[in-house]
């Protein structure tokens, strides 16, 4: 993403550092701990490797050592090695203050690939210990534009599961604080469904706002809405996932708008009354029927078929086209308010 995409460095703004002096100590792993505000264990990436390269960055904290840098490392360490293995440590001094060691841990990162979750918990520990310009200044400093800043600020309060599924494109950033206003159970199905296949954004979009909706209006629970409606489509055979994809959204569509399906049902029946030519001749609504008018394609390869489809299309009565045209005269009309529900 180009540069004119994020907030101007505020060099103003960024937290500034004494000068430190370092100190190569080597100890035991039992006295060493995470940061753990600003480190997630559960965020190893078997492809970094565990290799104890460098000396791990730390500070005094009364009797024991708060790690700044190499996180990944102990912990590859402390999971492999026996108690009391030493660990090599580079020890700043003085010991710098919580703030300004967590700023350092973050600065100190920012020249490699961040995972999703180590980015939340970047921005996080920022938006909730930094005033508003600084945060802005840090978080450009670390190379994250204002576009995906915005999105990672609508991951705080996510679970993991919502967390895994976004970093592994199985669910849209936009759709992942909508799913913290369900309970845990409701959130665990919708999590399934939406994960089941490749929804589009706006599928994804369509079936957050829509299942509810339907749920409340027909008085049923949604897990019950979930397992009786869509369940069934996804554990088919018969369709492939595309297939499913396109029957899962036809179905819910008619369950949302059970006005528009009848208008569509006969609208479809006035199309095979009118229609003098099937083959040659296609007719098409607005989608979802919201403006007055309709498009009709013909296909000739002489003149006597273009002379013989118009004359047989004058003959189509007026009142048939005008319910062609304005399908919802008769059924109400969605401008009115008396909508598509």
């Amino acid at each position: 993403m180009s540069i004119s995409n994020r907030s101007p460095i505020d060099t103003d703004n960024l937290i500034k550092f004494p000068e430190f002096k370092f100190k190569i100590e080597n100890i035991p792993m039992e006295v060493l701990d995470f940061p753990d505000e600003l480190f997630d264990q559960e965020c190893i990436n078997p492809e970094e490797g565990s290799a104890l390269v460098l000396p791990i960055l730390v500070f005094a904290s009364g009797k024991r050592f708060k790690v700044i840098d190499g996180c990944k490392r102990l912990k590859s360490v402390k999971e492999t090695m026996p108690a009391g293995t030493l660990i090599t440590c580079c020890i700043l001094d003085p010991s710098p203050d919580p703030l300004s060691a967590g700023i350092m841990r973050i600065r100190i990162n920012k020249g490699r690939s961040l995972q999703l979750v180590e980015k939340i918990r970047f921005l996080s520990w920022m938006k909730a210990n930094l005033p508003e310009k600084t945060y802005i200044s840090e978080t450009s400093c670390l190379g994250i534009p204002d576009r995906e800043r915005f999105d990672i600020e609508q991951l705080f309060t996510a679970g993991r599961r919502v967390i895994d599924a976004v970093a592994g494109k199985k669910i849209d950033v936009t759709i992942a604080p909508d799913l913290n206003h369900f309970k845990e159970q409701v959130r665990d199905q919708l999590i399934r469904l939406l994960t089941a296949t490749g929804f589009s954004r706006q599928m994804q979009r369509e079936l957050i706002d829509w299942l509810p909706e339907i749920a409340y209006r027909d008085r049923i629970s949604l897990e019950s809405l979930i397992s009786n409606e869509i369940t069934p489509i996804l554990n088919g055979t018969v369709l492939n996932p595309p297939q499913k994809i396109e029957k899962i959204r036809e179905h819910v569509f008619e369950l949302r708008f059970p006005l528009y399906n009848k208008a569509l049902e006969q609208w479809r029946k006035d199309v095979r009354a009118a229609n003098p030519d099937p083959g040659r001749i296609r007719f098409e609504p607005c989608q979802g029927f919201e403006k007055d008018r309709l498009e009709i394609n013909i296909t000739v390869t002489d003149p006597v078929q273009a002379t013989s489809i118009f004359e047989r299309l004058s003959k189509v009565p007026p009142a048939l086209w005008e319910r062609l045209i304005r399908p919802f005269s008769k059924i109400g009309s969605p401008a009115t308010g008396q909508d598509l529900l």
